[in-house]
């Protein structure tokens, strides 16, 4: 009975022991096939990315490239030969059908002829469309080799986990072996259990035959993890050729397209020589024609000018300056659209496309005119005012609440100078009414206050009589341009009679005739002994009166 009890704790125990090693054994082969599961995904990956890119470089269509998943009994991979990937992928990309270069780059789409071109600019331009194309190539060799040396790394990363897991479970194998064989020999020895000595060397050959396996799978993945490592070595090494090609030729497209571009551009002296050639003989033509219609436009806004003024009123003198007025306005005038036909002329001879200018100047010229309304208000104010001739130089005018002397008159604004000698500048867009003192002619009117005692018949002809020895005096007899006007005894006043008289002189000259005229009056009527009444007033004191 005691023994029946030893052997069955033995059993247990066995069977304790037993079940870790297969637990173990589970476990070990669980994380196997985990990894093993995962190195099929990244090979599935790496063929789907690897069709993808040789079906584009091909054209050919996405549903044809799609990669097949991988069984498993597939998922490890065969050895491979030990060829440079970076020189494979390079050399697929080299083999691309000339017609899908152009869905390479955006250059080769301008591969088209273009107008004036020249065999050296055509030459050029397809040789940096060629050099784009090789660099892009190059570039994407570079994106696969990046790409193919990640996906080796993951390989080897994986590999490398499955490895150690079968030398653990080799090693669990082992440990397993080594207890069975034990158990074997305790048997033989201790002659106990004679049955189970058949089923123990089963169980010995069975795990001897899975330790043979796994040994035998982990020299082949020694070996292929071997291989691996040296082509990532490979690859490592092959990187700054590949990088150091993709570079060489971006320098050489970049250098391509540089050229290219230069033999473009218009300053480059033989399509600058071939510029003047063509289109220089026309720019200067246009340049004269625009030159002589400036000289015409001169020669005509004086001409015209002249015609406005030629019947006005005024000197010679002011006719001519109000001429050159006129004529400077109209030539400004001429000038600009001129200069602006032949500015558009000549960017449009030039090969430039005016539409577009011609658009900018009218948005431009819009907003001046928004934002230089009260400017051009002045300007065209000042041409009606010159061209109707409402007041020139030298007159003496009113505008609004300022009277003076016409200094200046032009486009822009009209120059005033008072009395005082104040000069006003009013901007011509601002002047709503003139009164002007001296149009054509003037007339020095004459207010003279008698006393009620005199004789105003005596006086009247002593009036006329100055009058007459002023229209005779050398001095001022250029000056009056009609006889004297009497008009009688105008009113009476509180304490004198006032007789009116009127001389009519040239515009600019009623001032002076006028101040001569009084200073005569005076002193004849002292001599004569006609006197001017001054107001007086009576103020009464109480009983007393004084005057």
């Amino acid at each position: 009975m005691f023994s029946k009890g030893k052997q069955a704790d033995v059993d247990l125990n066995r069977l304790k022991g037993d079940y870790g090693f297969f637990r173990k054994h589970v476990d070990l082969a669980l994380v196997a096939k985990k990894t093993t599961l995962k190195k099929i995904k990244a090979l599935e990956k790496k063929i789907e990315n690897d069709r993808k890119v040789l079906g584009n470089l091909r054209g050919t269509d996405k549903s044809e490239t799609e990669a097949k998943p991988l069984s498993p009994q597939k998922a490890l991979p065969q050895p491979q030969k030990k060829s440079s990937p970076v020189s494979s992928l390079i050399q697929r990309s080299v083999k691309v059908k000339p017609s899908e270069e152009s869905k390479v780059t955006p250059i080769a789409q301008e591969g088209v002829l273009k107008e004036g071109e020249t065999p050296e600019q055509i030459e050029a331009r397809k040789e940096a469309e060629e050099r784009a194309i090789e660099a892009q190539k190059a570039e994407r060799a570079v994106v696969d080799f990046v790409a193919h040396k990640k996906s080796l790394q993951k390989q080897i990363e994986l590999d490398e986990k499955l490895l150690l897991t079968t030398e653990q479970s080799l090693a669990n194998m082992k440990e397993f072996l080594k207890k069975r064989l034990g158990e074997l020999e305790e048997n033989k020895r201790s002659g106990i259990g004679p049955e189970k000595l058949p089923k123990l060397r089963q169980d010995i050959q069975s795990v001897q035959r899975k330790i043979g396996r796994a040994s035998g799978k982990i020299v082949e993945r020694k070996a292929h993890l071997n291989g691996l490592r040296e082509r990532l070595t490979q690859v490592r090494m092959e990187k700054e050729m590949v990088v150091s090609k993709a570079e060489q030729k971006r320098e050489m497209a970049e250098e391509a397209r540089s050229k290219s571009v230069w033999l473009q551009s218009p300053f480059h002296p033989d399509n600058l020589l071939d510029w003047v050639t063509t289109r220089g003989p026309r720019i200067l033509m246009v340049i004269v024609a625009v030159a002589l219609l400036l000289l015409i436009s001169r020669l005509l806004s004086s001409r015209l000018a002249r015609v406005f003024v030629h019947s006005s009123r005024g000197v010679q003198e002011g006719r001519d300056n109000r001429a050159q007025t006129i004529a400077l306005s109209f030539g400004a005038v001429g000038r600009i659209l001129i200069i602006l036909f032949g500015f558009v002329m000549v960017l449009q001879e030039a090969g430039m496309d005016v539409k577009t200018v011609l658009g900018g100047a009218a948005i431009l010229g819009l907003a001046v005119a928004f934002g230089a309304q009260n400017l051009m208000r002045d300007y065209f104010s000042g041409f009606m005012i010159l061209l109707e001739d409402q007041y020139e130089l030298g007159d003496i005018v009113t505008i609004g609440n300022m009277t003076g002397t016409v200094e200046k008159v032009n486009m822009r604004t009209t120059v005033l100078r008072d009395l005082e000698g104040r000069v006003h500048f009013i901007p011509n867009g601002k002047i709503t009414q003139v009164t002007n003192k001296t149009f054509e002619w003037a007339r020095a009117v004459f207010d003279i206050d008698v006393a009620f005692e005199e004789d105003v018949d005596k006086v009247m002809g002593i009036l006329l009589e100055l009058a007459g020895e002023i229209a005779k005096d050398p001095r001022y007899s250029d000056h009056i341009i009609d006889e004297p006007v009497m008009q009688g005894v105008d009113r009476f006043g509180e304490s004198a009679v006032t007789i009116k008289f009127m001389i009519k002189t040239k515009p600019d000259m009623m001032l002076i005739v006028k101040r001569e005229m009084l200073r005569r009056i005076k002193n004849r009527f002292d001599q004569v002994g006609i006197k001017i009444p001054v107001p007086r007033r009576m103020v009464l004191h109480g009983e007393r009166e004084s005057v």
